[in-house]
């Protein structure tokens, strides 16, 4: 199970189609979703922090978690940074 508000970032390949029709807020929050699911430490009281300390499953573990990052991750985290 992959929580948060767009856990298909971490399920499926997307497509640029369905990106191009997301606000590029929403964006910024799936790319940082993948990253929050694994429990990145972002910036202290930065907007990432601010947000995801909010959700009840995030907690705060690692300053990086890019060895958990599956292939549909890694993937999904480049098109979201080309479509914003």
């Amino acid at each position: 199970i992959y929580y948060g508000k767009f856990n298909e970032a971490s399920s499926r390949k997307l497509n640029t189609e369905e990106l191009k029709q997301m606000s590029s807020e929403d964006l910024k929050l799936m790319r940082n979703e993948i990253f929050a699911r694994y429990g990145y430490t972002f910036k202290k009281g930065g907007e990432m922090d601010k947000y995801f300390t909010k959700q009840e499953w995030y907690r705060a573990q690692h300053e990086k978690v890019e060895q958990y990052l599956t292939e549909i991750e890694l993937y999904n985290i480049e098109l979201i940074k080309k479509i914003e």
